[in-house]
C-alpha cells in the first residue's frame, strides 16, 4: 500500500510478479480444460447423430405401417419427413454428414459411421 503525499489516500496496485502468477495459473487451467471441452463436444455430436438415426428408424416404421409397405420398400427423405420431429428438418448429421435411409428392413446409416455415428444393434 502506497500513500500519496498530496492526497493522503492509499492506492492499491498489483506488482508485475503477481500479475504474471495469475496469468500463469489461468493458462494452466485453460490447458487442463481444453481437451475436456473438445471431447465433450465430440460426445455430444455422436449422441445427437445416433438420436437422429433412431428417429429416422421410427419414422420409417411409421411410414411403412401407415402405407402398407413391405420390408424391401425404401422411403426417401420426403416420405418420412412428416413423421420426424420439428427439430430434425434436414437430412444432415451434426458434423455435416448425410444420412442414408435405406429399406425398411435395414437401419439408416450416417456418412460418418466410422466415427461412432451408428446405431448399436447389440451384436
Amino acid at each position: 500500500m502506497k500513500f500519496s503525499p498530496t492526497t493522503k489516500s492509499a492506492t492499491f496496485a498489483f506488482s508485475l510478479i503477481e500479475l504474471a502468477i495469475v496469468v500463469a495459473v489461468l493458462g494452466v487451467i485453460a490447458v487442463i480444460a481444453m481437451p475436456n471441452l473438445f471431447s465433450a463436444r465430440k460426445t455430444a455430436e455422436d449422441k445427437i447423430c445416433i438420436a437422429n438415426l433412431k428417429t429416422i428408424v421410427h419414422a420409417k416404421e411409421q411410414w411403412g405401417f401407415d402405407n402398407g409397405k413391405k420390408e424391401t420398400d425404401e422411403p426417401d427423405y420426403n416420405d418420412i419427413k412428416p413423421y420426424l420431429t420439428r427439430t430434425q428438418t434436414q437430412n444432415i448429421c451434426p458434423i455435416g454428414g448425410k444420412y442414408t435411409i435405406g429399406p425398411l428392413s435395414e437401419d439408416p446409416s450416417c456418412e460418418y459411421a466410422e466415427l461412432g455415428h451408428e446405431i448399436d444393434t447389440g451384436e
